[in-house]
């Protein structure tokens, strides 16, 4: 009896947490199938993005920095603004990224480098896509304003 309470009394400990964890806006997380999309293109031969889902893909080291940028992710987050996309973006070299994001008021891009984060430049294109200068294999991040 005393192990169906306990288990009773964790379990609802769990749930409690769970719908505030739901409910945040702004979450960094995103499926596979909602990444995949929004990268149009790259100035670079080799280039690729790995959601939060296949991390575990990735090297050690790639790992380790992703998780440290993950931690320090709340902090980086520009005033007025919620993260919107949270992944790793892998290139053999240093490149221009073309996304397409719809529904935005005002966009930061920024990418965790040498245990850091850096806000990158950005031009919006006529086509409603945005290019995104100067990107190198690490950690990124797209903060959205507010509603």
């Amino acid at each position: 009896m005393k192990k169906a309470l306990v288990f009773a009394l964790a379990l609802v400990m769990v749930l409690g947490m769970a719908i505030p964890a739901s409910a945040a806006t702004g979450s960094p997380t995103g499926t596979k199938e909602d990444l995949k999309p929004f990268l149009v293109s790259a100035t670079s031969d080799e280039y690729r993005i790995y959601t939060t889902e296949e991390v575990a893909d990735l090297s050690e080291e790639a790992q380790k920095v992703f998780a440290e940028a993950k931690e320090s992710l709340e902090d980086a987050v520009p005033e007025g603004m919620v993260i919107r996309y949270f992944f790793y973006f892998y290139t053999n070299e240093p490149c221009d990224a073309v996304f397409r994001i719809e529904g935005y008021q005002e966009l930061v891009f920024m990418q965790y480098v040498d245990g850091e984060w850096v806000t990158l430049e950005f031009t919006a294109n006529e086509d409603g896509t945005v290019t995104v200068l100067n990107v190198v294999e690490g950690p990124m991040a797209i903060f959205v304003k507010k509603a």
